[in-house]
């Protein structure tokens, strides 16, 4: 596909999950003073999961900046990939830790999996 219509579909991915990870956040936020313990927790985890799954992409966005989207994607899928297969089976005594690590890596999973087919044509990557 040529580096407008790749740009478009990845921003669309971005933004999609910058919303999540935003949403996540806010309802945490809003809940500290008010919510149960319980409620916190889940509410944790789900504000780490989505910045989890949002972080390869704002990594993808100044990639794109600086290398453009042909480069900058191939840069960030590498990146990834070394991340997710330099993972270890280690667990923390924090399990907020461990939380965060495993959805670090499932955020790496789930980028990988939606950027693997999009190849960018050669001709049109400049830009």
């Amino acid at each position: 596909m040529d580096a407008t219509t790749a740009l478009s579909r990845l921003t669309h991915r971005a933004e999609t999950a910058f919303a999540n990870d935003d949403k996540a956040r806010a309802t945490l936020a809003d809940s500290l003073g008010k919510a149960s313990a319980l409620q916190l927790t889940w509410q944790m985890e789900e504000a780490l999961t989505a910045s989890a799954i949002a972080k390869p992409w704002r990594d993808l966005a100044k990639r794109i900046e600086r290398h453009g989207v042909r480069e900058g994607l191939a840069k960030q899928k590498a990146e990834a990939l070394e991340v997710l297969l330099q993972y270890g089976m280690t667990a923390s005594t924090s399990q907020i830790r461990n939380v965060a690590q495993l959805a670090e890596q499932e955020g790496l999973r789930r980028f990988l999996n939606t950027v693997d087919t999009i190849e960018i044509d050669e001709d049109a990557a400049a830009g």
